[in-house]
C-alpha cells in the first residue's frame, strides 16, 4: 500500500468525525505512509493532544515508532 492512509489525512485536517467513521470501519491505526509515519506520529508532530488521545483510546500503538524514530 502506498500513499497517505485515510486516517492520517483526517488527522491532518483535525477531522474527529471522519476519524471516528474510519475507526468504525476497522481502519488500521498503525498503518504508515510512504515516509514511515503513523497517524499517531502525525498527531504528535502537529501538537494535537486531543487527536493523540483519540488515537490511543481507540487502539493506536504508542510503541509503534515511525521510520523517523519516534511515535
Amino acid at each position: 500500500r502506498h500513499g497517505t492512509p485515510a486516517v492520517m489525512r483526517a488527522v491532518r485536517r483535525g477531522d474527529l468525525e471522519e476519524m471516528e467513521r474510519l475507526v468504525g470501519e476497522g481502519c488500521d491505526l498503525n498503518e504508515t505512509n510512504d515516509g514511515g509515519w503513523t497517524a499517531l506520529s502525525e498527531a504528535v508532530s502537529l501538537h494535537r493532544p486531543d487527536l493523540v488521545d483519540f488515537l490511543l483510546q481507540r487502539g493506536a500503538d504508542a510503541n509503534c515508532a515511525s521510520s523517523v524514530g519516534w511515535a
